[in-house]
């Protein structure tokens, strides 16, 4: 598959990670460009913050249907891709533990 959409970035105002993810969209778009990759959907089992996985692995990722986005109350989550940082699960967006 290909196309010009971007590769979404962490949605951060971490410099840094969106740093990475512009690197990781350059590194792509060039291994696709030599026919060497091919970018597709992931599709994620959505769990919610308290049935996320307690013995994970640094750098699993997973998706928390109820955890809140950078800017979200108590009881308002929408939902946000975290990862295990080998003690937490930490929301992409904000570089925070995630939270319900």
């Amino acid at each position: 598959m290909k196309d010009n959409l971007p590769i979404p970035n962490f949605g951060s105002d971490d410099p840094a990670l969106n740093r990475i993810a512009g690197l990781i969209e350059k590194t792509f778009r060039a291994l696709i460009s030599r026919g060497s990759a091919e970018l597709t959907t992931i599709n994620l089992q959505a769990l919610t913050v308290a049935t996320l996985p307690t013995r994970a692995r640094e750098g699993d990722v997973s998706y928390a249907s109820d955890g809140r986005k950078n800017g979200e109350g108590a009881g308002d989550g929408t939902g946000v891709l975290v990862f295990f940082d080998g003690s937490n699960w930490i929301a992409c967006d904000s570089g925070q533990t995630v939270s319900a």
